[in-house]
């Protein structure tokens, strides 16, 4: 979105090639998935707590290596957890689970211990899911 000459992003609003009903879709209606570039360079802003910080790198370094870490470690358990839920044998079980908490809840499971992060996940889920991780 542009806005008085400055170009602003909004959140996610892409398809990439996981998502394969989604281009299936675009195929039927006529549509072009890839119409619009995916700008991620130059600076951006990283604001918790009204304390705003600039980085041009993918990884929020800002944060701080504690922090980091905790991102990190988070990042990863997400992942497992996601391949589990999709190709564990215990699937249906963490399916389950998983639709049964809140991010909140997951974050607190998943002992997430810096507050920055418990901030940052919090900002990522209003922006992606317009709604509190609670």
């Amino acid at each position: 979105m542009h806005h008085k000459g400055i170009h602003l992003d909004l959140g996610a609003h892409w398809i990439g090639p996981s998502h394969t009903n989604l281009l299936k879709l675009c195929k039927e209606l006529g549509l072009d998935p890839h119409m619009y570039d995916q700008h991620d360079d130059g600076n951006k802003i990283l604001d918790i707590d009204r304390k705003q910080s600039l980085f041009t790198s993918d990884i929020p370094t800002p944060l701080g290596i504690t922090s980091l870490l905790d991102f990190a470690c988070l990042t990863w358990d997400i992942e497992r957890m996601a391949y589990q839920a999709y190709k564990g044998s215990a699937a249906q079980n963490l399916q389950r689970y998983l639709d049964s908490i809140t991010i909140e809840s997951l974050l607190k499971d998943l002992n997430v211990w810096t507050a920055s992060v418990r901030k940052m996940v919090t900002l990522l889920v209003r922006l992606t899911f317009g709604c509190e991780p609670s």
